[in-house]
């Protein structure tokens, strides 16, 4: 097969279809538990939670009557998170996932603002971390030398 018929085979190719995240976390997997609302702080149900790996990769979820959702089972590392509904403008967020922990909400963005007549997501939560049940995080060792800063 020549070069440009290759680049051609690739281009065509049909992008991935998002995987369900999972419920649960493992010992090198993480996950993120938040909510969805308005920006009145009214929690909206419905709502396709997507979240993009660094490596293209998406997994979904929905959001629950609460407005609330759970993805666990998440490989470690940086993702896009973002909210889609019809009628609403959603919200796409950079976060952090790291194993044997849930991210609990996500961290506010500034610069984020409101358009006037727009109906629009906002996710929310306190945007820590807990270790999942059963699960330990490794405490992190200071580096040799250097004095632990709190």
């Amino acid at each position: 097969m020549t070069i440009p018929a290759l680049c051609l085979c690739l281009l065509l190719q049909q992008p991935q279809a998002p995987l369900p995240a999972s419920a649960s976390l493992s010992g090198t997997t993480g996950g993120i538990k938040a909510a969805v609302q308005t920006p009145g702080g009214t929690p909206v149900a419905g709502v396709e939670v997507r979240l993009r790996h660094r490596d293209g990769r998406v997994w979904t979820t929905l959001t629950n009557e609460k407005g609330h959702f759970q993805a666990g089972g998440l490989p470690p590392g940086e993702y896009q998170i973002e909210s889609r509904r019809a009628g609403f403008r959603g919200e796409v967020c950079p976060i952090q996932i790291k194993a044997q922990a849930w991210l609990l909400g996500v961290p506010k963005q500034a610069g984020a603002r409101r358009e006037p007549g727009t109906k629009t997501l906002r996710f929310h939560g306190p945007a820590i971390y807990e270790s999942g049940p059963g699960l330990l995080l490794s405490p992190k060792r200071p580096e040799r030398g250097k004095i632990p800063m709190h």
